[in-house]
């Protein structure tokens, strides 16, 4: 299996040079880089291996992967989810100024995707684990309940308010 995945990335990384070697200016379809389908699954089978062993190198590659897409097809459906698993993966990282400004996107520009409410509830943990600013993920928390009284993680909002600010002991 590891075999077929090195033998994958590297297809992929050959591919990749090949469509941007600079000697070759014909316009068409060949030379405009991968299609969305190749880079998705690229992103896809990087998460999958992330999953089995966390690397914050390849966590990071994954990001960059998330938001290479986004510049590459910016039309794509597969934009949102690119965009929520880019924020998800920068709270991985621990760096929570990147995971909100994703969250905040995916919410704003695509508030149809599925997904869109949890960039709220996500947001309000970011603020209140990585910023200790519980006031703000309060408000956020409350936004999402107000916002969308029928979502299954409701009830996990309510709690999340509940418990801001008590230490583990308290809980």
């Amino acid at each position: 299996m590891k075999k077929n995945i090195l033998l994958g990335l590297l297809i992929s990384v050959a591919f990749i040079i090949s469509s941007c070697d600079s000697s070759d200016k014909k316009e068409n379809s060949d030379t405009k880089g991968p299609v969305p389908k190749e880079m998705a699954d690229k992103i896809n089978n990087l998460e999958k291996e992330i999953m089995g062993d966390f690397n914050e190198q390849k966590v990071e590659e994954l990001i960059d992967l998330c938001l290479e897409y986004e510049k590459q097809f910016p039309k794509d459906s597969l934009v949102p989810a690119f965009l929520f698993k880019a924020a998800t993966n920068y709270s991985y990282l621990a760096k929570p100024y990147e995971a909100i400004k994703y969250y905040d996107k995916v919410y704003k520009q695509y508030p149809d995707y599925e997904r869109a409410p949890l960039c709220l509830f996500h947001k309000a943990g970011v603020f209140a684990d990585f910023l200790n600013d519980t006031a703000k993920a309060r408000v956020l928390a409350t936004e999402f309940i107000e916002k969308y009284p029928d979502h299954k993680l409701v009830e996990d909002a309510k709690l999340f308010i509940q418990n801001l600010g008590k230490s583990i002991e308290e809980l």
